[in-house]
C-alpha cells in the first residue's frame, strides 16, 4: 500500500479532571490509494468526514483553536 503521511498540527491540553491529566492531539494529513481501514486494538471505529462534519463533532474550543491556527485550511477535504 502506498501512503503519504505529513504531520500538520499538535496540541497539548490539561483536562479538567481531579487528576489534571493532560492530553496530546496530533493531526496528520494522510493520502492513500485505498479506502480500506484496519483498526488497531486501541480503536473501535473510524469516520471519513467533511470539514463541516468535523466541526460539528469537535469541542467548540478545539474548533476555535483549529480555526485560529488555520488547521482546517490545511486539510485537503471539503
Amino acid at each position: 500500500m502506498n501512503i503519504t503521511i505529513r504531520p500538520t498540527y499538535g496540541i497539548y491540553t490539561i483536562l479538567p479532571t481531579k487528576e489534571k491529566t493532560g492530553a496530546v492531539g496530533l493531526i496528520y494529513v494522510c493520502r492513500t490509494h485505498s479506502d480500506e481501514v484496519t483498526l488497531s486494538h486501541e480503536h473501535t471505529e473510524y469516520l471519513w468526514a467533511t470539514k463541516a462534519q468535523l466541526k460539528e463533532l469537535m469541542y467548540e474550543s478545539a474548533v476555535k483553536d483549529y480555526t485560529e491556527n488555520n488547521v482546517f485550511e490545511i486539510l485537503p477535504i471539503d
